[in-house]
């Protein structure tokens, strides 16, 4: 696929968008974003795509930041995600989904990708980092985010588990183990490591739910 219409090129440094230099960037949306320019998208109007870019760079790019902790990495994974979230439009279905979220979690997809190629690189980074990227890919706590909790109160929460904690929700959400896997490679009993995850996400839930009263309703 070809530049799309409204995104940068890589690397141009053309990226003019809030929350960049903030120590905990805000990904939510405003209020008066309109969905009519993703709608008319994925009617074909394929100019629309532009305004789509518009509407939602700055949210899009905060949460890359804040992911990645690198402009030029977050620069990347903001255009990956975009062009992902184009190819994948005609799958979007209004009657399951909301647009902002959908198109926000191309992102922390890409996002998440991006560090794992740079673990991959450059060794382990800063802990917290990829224990942080592994807790948004829990449905639950990627919902929460989406709802009003911040980086810092992701962060917060994780804080607050056991190393065994933190190192099972690495395994499973950042390696991808599962249980079994990881009772092997720690040589523990399942059960335990089951045990763990359960209270490792039940713990930040229940940061998050005290840190946004009403997040996790429906």
């Amino acid at each position: 696929m070809g530049v799309i219409a409204g995104l940068p090129a890589t690397g141009t440094g053309e990226w003019d968008l809030p929350g960049a230099s903030a120590r905990d960037p805000d990904w939510h949306m405003r209020d008066d974003v309109s969905p009519s320019a993703f709608q008319r998208f994925r009617d074909g109007d394929i100019t629309a795509f532009a305004e789509v870019v518009a509407a939602y760079a700055g949210p899009a790019y905060s949460l890359a930041v804040a992911v990645l902790g690198d402009r030029g990495l977050a620069e990347k994974a903001v255009e990956d995600a975009f062009v992902r979230a184009a190819s994948d439009a005609p799958l979007f279905d209004p009657r399951n989904g909301v647009e902002a979220p959908w198109i926000l979690q191309h992102v922390r997809d890409a996002a998440v990708a991006a560090l794992r190629t740079q673990s991959r690189y450059r060794g382990s980074r800063e802990p917290m980092t990829a224990v942080a990227a592994s807790a948004l890919l829990d449905d639950d706590v990627w919902r929460a985010v989406m709802r009003g909790a911040t980086p810092m109160m992701v962060r917060s929460a994780l804080e607050s588990l056991t190393e065994a904690q933190r190192e099972t929700l690495t395994l499973a959400y950042w390696k991808g183990l599962r249980p079994d896997e990881i009772a092997s490679l720690r040589g523990v009993p399942e059960d335990l490591v089951r045990e763990n995850l359960r209270a490792a996400l039940q713990k930040v839930r229940e940061q998050l739910a005290r840190a946004v009263p009403g997040v996790f309703t429906t």
